[in-house]
C-alpha cells in the first residue's frame, strides 16, 4: 500500500514591500506625534488654568485688602476732631495706630517695599492728574499715615496672607482754600495700595467726608465715603 503525503500550507498573503513597511511605520510614529502633542497640550492648559485660578485668587485679595487699608484709615479719622494736623508732614505723632514704624518692607519672595519711593510715585500721579502745587495751591499732599502687614491689621485671622498694606491721605483739593495741609470742608482723600508677592499689587482711592460736625468737647464725628475707585 502506497502512502501517500499530503503537504499542507497555511497562507498568510503577500509579504509587505519594503515601501509599505515605511508608509506604516511613518503612520505610526505621526499618531504617537499626534497624541503626545495632546497630552502635552492638556497638560499646558491645565497649567495655564492653575496660574490663572491662582492670579485670580491674588488679584481678589489684594482688591479686599486695599479696601481694608480705606477703612481702616476711616476708623483712625473718626478718633480725630480735626484733621489739620494730620495733613501736616511735620506733625509728630499724627498717624494711624496701624504703623509698624518700617520705611522698607520685605515681602515672603525677598521684594522690597520702599515707603519713602512708594510715597513718591504716589505723589508724581496725583501730580499728572491735579497739577503740581506750583500750578495749582489746592494740589493734593500725599502724605504716608498708615502701613504694615496685613496680618497685623487683622491678628489670626489671615496668617497666610503675604499682603502688606500702605495707605496715604491728603486734603479735598476742592475745598479751595488753597492750602493743602489744611481741612476746611471735612473731606480728605484716602489711597491704600496692597503688595503682594511677584510685583503684584492693587490700588485703590476714596473721598471721605465727616457725617456730621464734630461734637462737643471737641468729640469727633463719624466718617463716611463718598467716592471710591480703582487705579490703575
Amino acid at each position: 500500500m502506497s502512502r501517500h503525503t499530503i503537504s499542507t500550507s497555511h497562507a498568510s498573503g503577500p509579504p509587505l514591500a519594503c515601501g509599505d513597511q515605511g508608509v506604516a511605520l511613518i503612520t505610526t510614529l505621526l499618531l504617537m506625534g499626534l497624541l503626545s502633542a495632546i497630552g502635552l497640550g492638556l497638560t499646558m492648559l491645565t497649567m495655564v488654568e492653575t496660574w490663572l485660578g491662582a492670579g485670580i485668587r491674588t488679584s481678589q485679595m489684594l482688591a479686599y485688602a486695599a479696601d481694608a487699608g480705606i477703612a481702616r484709615v476711616q476708623v483712625d479719622l473718626t478718633q480725630a476732631a480735626d484733621w489739620s494736623p494730620l495733613l501736616a508732614a511735620s506733625a509728630s505723632g499724627a498717624g494711624s495706630a496701624f504703623n509698624d514704624g518700617a520705611t522698607r518692607a520685605v515681602l515672603a519672595d525677598g521684594s522690597v517695599i520702599d515707603l519713602s519711593a512708594e510715597t513718591r510715585r504716589v505723589q508724581s500721579t496725583s501730580d499728572l492728574l491735579y497739577g503740581r502745587a506750583s500750578a495749582n495751591a489746592d494740589s493734593p499732599s500725599w502724605r504716608l499715615f498708615a502701613h504694615g502687614a496685613v496680618t497685623d491689621l487683622v491678628p489670626g485671622r489671615v496668617a497666610d496672607t503675604p499682603v502688606y498694606l500702605a495707605a496715604w491721605i491728603a486734603d479735598d483739593p476742592a475745598d479751595g482754600d488753597g492750602d493743602p495741609s489744611t481741612d476746611a470742608n471735612g473731606r480728605l482723600m484716602i489711597r491704600a495700595t496692597a503688595f503682594g508677592v511677584g510685583g503684584a499689587l492693587r490700588s485703590v482711592e476714596a473721598t471721605v467726608a465727616r457725617a456730621g460736625p464734630p461734637g462737643s468737647a471737641g468729640r469727633p464725628s463719624a466718617v463716611k465715603m463718598i467716592a471710591w475707585r480703582e487705579l490703575r
